[in-house]
């Protein structure tokens, strides 16, 4: 995946996870680019291959956000992982052409 067609994913993962707010960090009024660091391991398994379908990868973002904010606020709003991780495989697919 070319740079141009990688900062494209990367920005669309970032609209599907503003969209799903895992956190309520963007209904709080923090910027855009406020789960930006947990986008970044989220797309590096994308490329890694490594995805095999959606309630595994959905069990690993959901990882991801209970590393970086708890499990308390991870668990406390309404945030279906899977859904989020369907929606995140499918913007890779479409940008890699699959």
């Amino acid at each position: 995946m070319g740079d141009a067609n990688r900062e494209a994913l990367h920005l669309r993962i970032r609209e599907i996870v503003n969209h799903f707010d895992p956190v309520r960090l963007i209904a709080c009024g923090c910027p855009d680019d406020e789960y930006d660091p947990e986008i970044r391991p989220i797309l590096r398994r994308l490329e890694s291959g490594l995805v095999k379908d959606e309630r595994q990868f959905g069990d690993y973002v959901r990882r991801i956000f209970v590393l970086k904010f708890d499990e308390d606020m991870t668990g406390r709003h309404d945030c279906d992982y899977r859904e989020l991780a369907r929606a995140i495989m499918a913007a890779h697919q479409t940008h890699a052409g699959l």
